[in-house]
């Protein structure tokens, strides 16, 4: 692991750890289709 070590804050779940993904991509594309709708 090395240097990386000192970035990782938190072990999530695999559930927590897919929820985010989701989370996170959900928030992508509804910036991304924002910029459509003007």
């Amino acid at each position: 692991a090395g240097m990386v070590q000192g970035l990782i804050h938190d072990i999530p779940t695999c559930q927590q750890l897919i929820e985010r993904i989701i989370h996170d991509a959900q928030t992508i594309i509804n910036q991304r289709l924002a910029g459509f709708q003007r």
